[in-house]
């Protein structure tokens, strides 16, 4: 990893979301940051220049074709500096992306862009980042270099006193995930009683309307959020821990009640097939800290049929147990050892992810928990705690998965401080934007049922904050 000009080879999960990468829908995930103060220009060029020289991944491109084997695909590093697509203005115009392509071509193009709007000494940044090349720990370890050589500049620092120490040589084993040959046989039996599961039981589509009109000049997001935060949010902690569960484990149980709701109210008649949630899970251990940013993350997906919905406490009682025993075993191997078979084959991670008759939707939906974002940062605090980056102040950090061609929802979560963020993102092709608010009024107030019953809509805007992209 030493030499900038050495290649650097694809693993099987790189592979897969290339794969799946679309005009339409494409495998670019968002996170997006809000401020007071105005981002300066010239301070945040210069400090994503500096912070990209720690991620290698960030200044390369892919050679190959989505089709080939894993074996024969490669990150190629570009042979000088090559600065990312920047897009800053004044006011509240919309993200819009350039040449009105939403997705990013890794073959061409680096896999991180930026869009800025300052508007009444507030700032959102808007940072989009291709699958490929990271998962949403390693863009956020990289927006947190961002953040310290921003600080650095305009207070004249030296920018690695704000940086984690960073180790470029652990990229190698990024895709062995620490599990040696002897182990990985061992698991044969869990993970393929998972593949089994997955591929043989197709579960429910979300409920949308298929809307006719398609965007010719597409947002560079579609997305509705809001916050829970300070009361609310220690309301929401010791709910869970009444009940033995983490906060994810109490929306994953609301998401399939709210699910449910949705497509019982739109359908006429009761489908049979299950509700299916897919839930990244960080394959990560201790020793992969200092690694740089890159893609350490594997799927998951838990089903439920529309009868076991119905218990909202035993519902959550197995959902808490189905958690506890997949982060115990690891289960994001199953994923992983089945595109690891497909990855030999010409075509064969195209083909599992192509939707077709035979196997038309892989998941209803996606709920995707970023945690705790800049817990143990260096970043400099002021007296409310907040992040302080030279004039600016951090507001929020909010994720924004991709949705699929026949997921037309994905819902993102991210803690700051002691805020809560949702983003909802949906795919204005299939979901309408009255559609997308109403979901978010649903999963909210399912979210404050656990505690109080909510209070009419629009009376909890010092609890609720929208953003919407």
């Amino acid at each position: 990893m030493n030499s900038a000009d050495q290649k650097i080879p694809l693993t099987a999960f790189e592979h897969l979301m290339w794969a799946d990468d679309r005009d339409e829908t494409p495998m670019t995930f968002y996170l997006q940051l809000s401020f007071d103060g105005e981002i300066n220009r010239k301070y945040f060029v210069e400090s994503v220049r500096i912070a990209i020289t720690r991620h290698p991944l960030l200044q390369c491109l892919v050679v190959g074709k989505p089709t080939w084997t894993t074996r024969r695909l490669f990150w190629e590093p570009v042979r000088e500096y090559v600065a990312p697509y920047i897009d800053q203005k004044q006011g509240t115009e919309e993200f819009q992306p350039p040449n009105g392509q939403l997705g990013i071509n890794i073959a061409n193009e680096i896999g991180v862009r930026f869009f800025i709007r300052v508007h009444e000494k507030k700032s959102v940044l808007l940072a989009q980042f291709h699958h490929a090349v990271v998962d949403a720990i390693g863009a956020s370890s990289f927006l947190e270099d961002v953040l310290g050589s921003y600080h650095a500049i305009s207070e004249s620092l030296d920018p690695e006193l704000l940086m984690r120490p960073i180790n470029p040589e652990l990229l190698k084993n990024r895709g062995d995930f620490h599990l040696s040959k002897s182990e990985y046989r061992k698991r044969r039996g869990i993970d393929w009683r998972k593949i089994r599961q997955h591929f043989f039981s197709h579960p429910e589509m979300l409920s949308s309307s298929d809307i006719a009109a398609k965007h010719t000049t597409p947002n560079a997001c579609t997305s509705k959020s809001f916050m829970i935060s300070d009361f609310d949010l220690d309301e929401l902690k010791s709910y869970a821990k009444i009940n033995t569960a983490s906060i994810n484990d109490v929306l994953l149980r609301d998401l399939f009640i709210v699910v449910k709701q949705w497509n019982s109210s739109r359908l006429k008649r009761q489908k049979t097939k299950p509700i299916r949630i897919a839930m990244p899970i960080d394959m990560r251990l201790d020793c992969d800290k200092q690694m740089p940013a890159a893609n350490v993350v594997s799927l998951y997906t838990i089903d439920r049929t529309t009868n076991s919905i119905n218990d909202p406490e035993a519902l959550l009682k197995g959902i808490r147990s189905e958690t506890t025993y997949i982060k115990k075993n690891r289960l994001g191997f199953a994923l992983i050892r089945m595109i690891r078979i497909l990855s030999k084959l010409p075509a064969g991670l195209c083909i599992l992810m192509c939707p077709s008759r035979l196997y038309p939707c892989h998941t209803t939906t996606i709920l995707s928990n970023l945690g705790i974002v800049l817990k143990d940062s260096l970043l400099p605090r002021g007296e409310d705690s907040k992040i302080q980056i030279g004039q600016l102040t951090l507001n929020s950090w909010g994720l924004i998965p991709p949705y699929r061609p026949k997921s037309p929802l994905a819902i993102g979560v991210s803690t700051v401080g002691n805020c809560l963020q949702v983003n909802l993102h949906y795919n204005p092709n299939q979901f309408s934007e009255d559609e997308a608010e109403e979901f978010r009024e649903l999963f909210k107030k399912q979210i404050y049922s656990n505690w109080f019953a909510p209070k009419a809509s629009g009376s909890q805007s010092s609890q609720d904050e929208v953003v919407n992209c």
